[in-house]
């Protein structure tokens, strides 16, 4: 057996086409990430989030897309959207020191949209979600994946027969029930009066309340000394991911907090904790804020610069498809002109968020 000498830029198309994606897809790309994630979790998984990010990023490492740094904080940013999304499943197991949150693979699914379908799911020992013929069809959109068609009830017959689940949106969306942002905190607040005292606590990072609103990114800091009140915030444990808590804060330290998730005891904690946030600034007087613009003929472009709950980039995975990030959006979609006001509407409704106007 002979042995070949490749070149990094060949080496990394080769793991492009591995993935099945085209060859016209950067390997640093959204949904690149993405398919590697996938199929690092249908070798690895039951597995804890770190663990996987890890492998995957070990894997990558030492290609020319990744000579500056390792992917991991990308991956944690697609790890989040895949759960969203349903490719995988996050759920709490008692564990040695405690309980830590650990990664499932979704069942192989498909949601029926306008024009196609959404599949989820990942198929164990990297088998592909579906034959030749069909796995040809798939369209990666960001981390999402679809299939376009004309006669959707006669591919729906074959999706059943290559064994994906039908999902209802509503099954699928799994969405809270309204409310206001003052009832939202005042349930919170209830909790977190009756909670005990912290003890000292290390590491803890919260969301600054004072911080602009439209950079995600930068609203996280550690605790200062003269940090007062009811924040967001993420505390270490021993193993696996940080935990999202509820938190009252004195002179920069934690007095008393609740662990999220606790409205839904199998829902993500940021799920939980993002839709807090939005009541926090709304309480503030700072909303969070979202942006609609003209795209092409026949749609529009929707701007968010926050994330989303699970529930909430479900329903636009359904209706609407990822779009080129706009310039100071964390990202964006593309939805139909006679479709984006519902969509704002519901996002003003429950997630608290204001139409950015001019000057806003």
């Amino acid at each position: 057996m002979g042995i070949e000498r490749l070149e990094p830029q060949h080496l990394s198309a080769g793991t492009v086409e591995v993935l099945g994606l085209s060859d016209r897809v950067a390997l640093d790309s959204t949904e690149a990430l993405a398919a590697s994630l996938r199929r690092g979790a249908s070798f690895l998984c039951p597995t804890t989030p770190r663990a996987l990010v890890a492998a995957v990023s070990e894997a990558l490492l030492g290609l020319p897309e990744f000579a500056e740094g390792p992917a991991g904080p990308k991956l944690l940013g697609v790890l989040d959207s895949l759960l969203a999304n349903g490719d995988l499943i996050e759920v709490p197991l008692d564990d040695t020191g405690g309980s830590r949150r650990h990664l499932f693979l979704g069942s192989p699914s498909f949601i029926r949209r306008e024009g196609g379908f959404l599949l989820t799911g990942v198929r164990p020992d990297g088998a592909p979600l579906l034959d030749r013929h069909l796995l040809a069809m798939i369209e990666p959109r960001g981390y999402a994946q679809l299939i376009r068609t004309e006669q959707p009830d006669q591919l729906e017959k074959q999706l059943l027969t290559e064994g994906l689940v039908a999902v209802s949106r509503e099954q699928w969306l799994r969405a809270p029930r309204p409310e206001s942002a003052t009832d939202l905190l005042g349930a919170y607040r209830l909790r977190l009066s009756a909670a005990g005292p912290a003890g000292e606590i290390e590491g803890v990072e919260l969301v600054d309340p004072a911080s602009d609103i439209r950079y995600y990114r930068g609203r996280w800091r550690p605790t200062r000394k003269k940090d007062e009140g009811e924040f967001l915030i993420r505390r270490p444990q021993m193993f696996g991911a940080n935990l999202w808590c509820f938190a009252e804060i004195s002179a920069g330290v934690v007095q008393r907090l609740v662990d999220l998730p606790i409205q839904a005891l199998l829902a993500s904690g940021s799920d939980e904790g993002w839709r807090l946030q939005a009541a926090l600034d709304v309480s503030s007087g700072d909303p969070q804020l979202l942006r609609a613009g003209p795209l092409e003929p026949g749609r529009k472009v929707l701007d968010l610069f926050a994330p989303l709950p699970s529930w909430s980039q479900r329903r636009l995975d359904v209706i609407a498809e990822p779009a080129p990030r706009s310039p100071g959006a964390l990202f964006s979609y593309a939805i139909a002109e006679d479709e984006i006001d519902q969509e704002i509407r519901f996002l003003e409704e429950m997630m608290f968020l204001r139409r950015e106007t001019a000057g806003s």
